[in-house]
């Protein structure tokens, strides 16, 4: 498939999508985001990771806040996402609470970078990929930034998907850059692509 049929396709399923997850009532969420945190919880991916690459979730995603809570209470180290708006690049941040966050572009919750370290050993760390969809085979349709797929591309970490189940297709178009997941977990089922 040209390029520019996949961007398009792309396109149309980022709006399919946003639509279900706006679809969804306050309580529906929230119970598809606990049951999604505590089937992550299960998981030897999480238990045996010392530290969590987290996404500070907006509205429209997988809720993290819960994930942060635990993982802070379990004793592992936490870090968050800060985007480079210029490069499109991700750099990752320690952070203690949510005191450790400032709005940033998008108005997404970002670590501040003069309170927090910034993560330089990414070997035992299990990293949260947010997406509008996953498919059974490990790929993302995400916002269209490219920013997680640049990340993924140099990670030696073990990555993986949080989604609902309803935005999980049989396959995705993807294009040369697109980066597969290396664990997909749902509210109704946990997915593993080569672990």
């Amino acid at each position: 498939m040209p390029l520019s049929g996949v961007d398009g396709l792309k396109k149309q399923l980022r709006s399919t999508y946003k639509n279900i997850r706006l679809s969804l009532g306050a309580d529906e969420k929230e119970l598809l985001d606990s049951t999604v945190a505590e089937n992550l919880f299960a998981l030897d991916i999480y238990r045996g990771a010392e530290v969590i690459l987290a996404f500070v979730s907006k509205d429209i995603e997988v809720g993290t806040q819960r994930i942060i809570e635990r993982a802070l209470s379990d004793g592992k180290r936490v870090a968050a996402p800060l985007c480079d708006t210029e490069t499109t690049d991700i750099d990752f941040y320690f952070i203690n609470s949510r005191g450790d966050l400032k709005k940033g572009f998008y108005g997404l919750y970002e670590p501040d970078p003069e309170k927090c370290a910034a993560v330089t050993d990414f070997s035992g760390a299990l990293c949260l990929v947010p997406a509008l969809a996953y498919d059974r085979e490990g790929y993302r349709l995400g916002f269209g930034k490219g920013y997680y797929d640049r990340f993924l591309a140099r990670f030696n970490g073990v990555s993986a998907g949080l989604c609902y189940e309803c935005c999980v297709s049989d396959e995705l178009p993807r294009g040369r850059f697109d980066r597969r997941v290396d664990a997909l977990v749902t509210d109704k089922a946990y997915y593993s692509f080569g672990l």
